[in-house]
């Protein structure tokens, strides 16, 4: 299957490379997520939008069992989203919000089993709300979520305690030298 560009233009991730526990990173700037355009677009947009998201989800799974040997068990990934630019236009939208509370509640089996560590950054109002409506979905899976909203000098020293510098972009306090594994978008 051949991923629409317009989806990979605008729904760009990374595996960034792996933390101290030898699980997979994985980043992504979600809050420039435009969600909402492609629920506007139907039914048959958010399918296509699903089989993208599997496609990710796949590449996670591959990474993981890359890493996992009988030496040392690797059966989870860590995540750091970005959550800047996630606003109104997308939580002020019952149909989108709706569309990811669906996701949500439909995968939460899959977050479940392959969600070690999360971090997000850059969760202003909008985002810790729509934190707050998947918290009853989720559950006990929130406890291995750090939220830290969109004082960068205070998430700053955490995204550089939790992951190793060398994988970690300039932007998020890491280095120059910093390069992803693989970029998808």
């Amino acid at each position: 299957w051949e991923e629409p560009d317009h989806l990979v233009k605008h729904f760009p991730y990374y595996h960034a490379g792996y933390d101290a526990e030898d699980r997979p990173v994985w980043m992504a700037e979600m809050g420039k997520f435009n969600v909402r355009r492609e629920v506007e677009l139907g039914e048959e947009n958010l399918k296509i939008l699903l089989k993208y998201a599997f496609n990710a989800v796949y590449r996670i799974i591959r990474t993981i069992h890359e890493k996992d040997t009988p030496k040392q068990e690797v059966r989870y990934a860590s995540f750091l989203f970005d959550l800047d630019g996630f606003d109104l236009y997308q939580f002020g939208h019952a149909a989108t919000m709706m569309f990811i509370l669906r996701v949500f509640r439909e995968y939460k089996e899959v977050i479940r089993e392959l969600l070690g560590y999360c971090m997000l950054v850059n969760a202003n109002h909008f985002a810790q709300l729509t934190i707050n409506l998947v918290r009853p979905i989720l559950g006990p899976v929130l406890e291995r979520v750090d939220v830290h909203g969109t004082n960068k000098g205070k998430w700053l020293p955490m995204v550089r305690r939790q992951f190793p510098e060398d994988i970690i972009p300039l932007w998020y306090g890491g280095t120059p030298k910093f390069k992803p594994i693989q970029v998808y978008g």
